[in-house]
């Protein structure tokens, strides 16, 4: 997905479940990356579509976007998760792009 919306341009890193001891929601994976990057926590953006993915981002101090199409409400309580307050809500992949070149504007 990354390559096929040509994100892989704004990505330093992945880190998945199984680079980390404990996943979603404990922050590790978020915090591996902001180590080995050198970064601080709210120079990093989250962007899940699923509470654990949202309470991640924010247990590590990142900026986090909950990415909402429409039908992804079929298996999320996306109101559930609008509650948590990502920093940004997104329906369309695109929007990711959006929000990085705000950043850079």
């Amino acid at each position: 997905m990354i390559k096929q919306y040509q994100l892989d341009k704004y990505i330093d890193l992945t880190i998945s479940a199984d680079d980390v001891e404990r996943s979603k929601p404990y922050p590790d994976a978020v915090l591996k990356a902001i180590n080995f990057l050198k970064i601080n926590a709210n120079e990093t953006i989250v962007v899940g579509d699923s509470i654990n993915d949202i309470l991640m981002g924010q247990a590590a101090g990142s900026r986090t976007v909950f990415f909402a199409p429409k039908e992804h409400e079929v298996f999320y309580d996306t109101e559930k998760i609008k509650n948590l307050n990502p920093t940004y809500i997104i329906d369309k992949i695109s929007g990711i792009k959006n929000l990085i070149n705000k950043k850079y504007d």
